[in-house]
């Protein structure tokens, strides 16, 4: 009798270790892409045509005008310098990506930026001889950025900056800088001269969900 209450005390036991394993196995999990990992498209804010797009203290030489392949310069290495794209409005807060197409070259240093409000940004710097993002950062309305750098072939790369953005107006600026700038005054007077080649076409904003 004995012996009989032992068994069905052990069969209950483990019949109970049983369930709490099925209880805690939740089924194959789904494993999202990379591409799914990059943030999902919500839309595509207009930047109007390249044309359009305000300069300062920066020398545009065309190589490709088809395929907008630029090379950007400072007119005076000891002034601010920048292209900046027209403003946007909007009306939400989300998160926001710019990507920009970049050729690599020797001592090239390139500042991204989305800007809403001033002082309101984010901003990167990327090393175009390393394929190296050098440093970000964020002020006020814009918070966790991010900023990756991508090989798209021997010569060129994709820069991408992201950011959670809430403000009345969003854009974005760009230029050539040095590795000794400031994050957040990349675009400020340098102390040597260099120039980045970009494809002015690749300019894109987008909103994205993760």
């Amino acid at each position: 009798m004995k012996k009989t209450i032992l068994i069905l005390f052990l069969i209950t036991m483990c019949s109970c270790k049983n369930e709490t394993k099925k209880e805690e196995y939740s089924g194959p999990q789904v494993v999202k892409t990379n591409e799914e990992l990059k943030g999902f498209v919500i839309d595509t804010i207009n930047l109007s045509n390249p044309s359009k797009w305000k300069s300062k203290n920066i020398r545009t030489d065309s190589i490709n005008q088809v395929d907008g392949i630029s090379v950007l310069s400072r007119i005076e290495t000891n002034n601010s310098s920048y292209i900046m794209t027209n403003v946007t409005s909007m009306v939400k807060e989300g998160n926001y990506r710019v990507t920009l197409v970049a050729k690599r070259n020797s001592n090239s240093f390139l500042g991204l930026r989305i800007t809403g409000i001033y002082p309101n940004r984010a901003d990167a710097i990327f090393n175009l001889e390393q394929g190296k993002v050098l440093g970000t950062s964020s002020i006020g309305d814009f918070w966790d950025e991010k900023a990756t750098i991508e090989i798209i072939d021997d010569n060129w790369y994709k820069c991408i900056l992201t950011s959670e953005v809430i403000s009345d107006k969003i854009g974005i600026l760009f230029g050539p800088t040095i590795s000794e700038s400031r994050v957040t005054h990349w675009e400020s007077g340098i102390t040597i001269d260099n120039d980045v080649t970009i494809n002015i076409n690749s300019v894109l904003l987008e909103e994205i969900s993760f």
